[in-house]
């Protein structure tokens, strides 16, 4: 991993997610909470994810926050 560690919100979704990490070319992304750091997800943890949950949460209409989508908590 590198500095300066890229965030994304924790209210963004999965495809947000995925894009970003996708876009920059980045196998880790860091997740913030009014711009702390709050958690680090994976590509990983999006593949798992993604075959593991409604495909509502996948475009960011779950309602969850990112990490509870991930890891089922917030």
């Amino acid at each position: 991993m590198s500095a300066p560690i890229l965030k994304i919100d924790e209210n963004k979704g999965l495809l947000d997610a995925s894009d970003l990490m996708a876009k920059k070319r980045i196998r880790h992304l860091g997740v913030s909470r009014d711009g702390e750091l709050v958690g680090m997800i994976s590509v990983s943890d999006l593949v798992v994810s993604v075959a593991n949950i409604p495909r509502k949460w996948i475009t960011g209409m779950g309602g969850e926050h990112i990490l509870a989508q991930i890891y089922g908590r917030a």
